[in-house]
């Protein structure tokens, strides 16, 4: 997810990051990684952890992102499924 150029010291608006469930089963997130330093969870429909995607359907987790220096900021947000797998997205800002 890219926030782009965001002014010093203010607050973006959230942007959302879709979790798709591709496959013929519910899919349930039992962990999410926070979200640090200059950026923050602002919601999203997903929901805190642990949630559930039902097969074939999709939910969002949204962010913001508050920059503190002129310099690009990353952060990998990762999600620990049921049964041990993962999946992952980045923030850029």
């Amino acid at each position: 997810m890219d926030f782009g150029y965001q002014r010093l010291a203010t607050t973006s608006d959230p942007l959302a990051t879709t979790l798709r469930n591709t496959g013929n089963q519910s899919l349930t997130v039992i962990a999410v990684s926070p979200a640090t330093g200059v950026y923050a969870r602002a919601g999203g429909s997903c929901g805190a952890p642990p949630f559930t995607i039902a097969a074939q359907s999709n939910c969002t987790i949204e962010h913001t992102f508050t920059p503190n220096a002129y310099i690009v900021f990353y952060q990998t947000i990762n999600l620990t499924l049921q049964g041990g797998g993962d999946a992952a997205f980045g923030l850029r800002g």
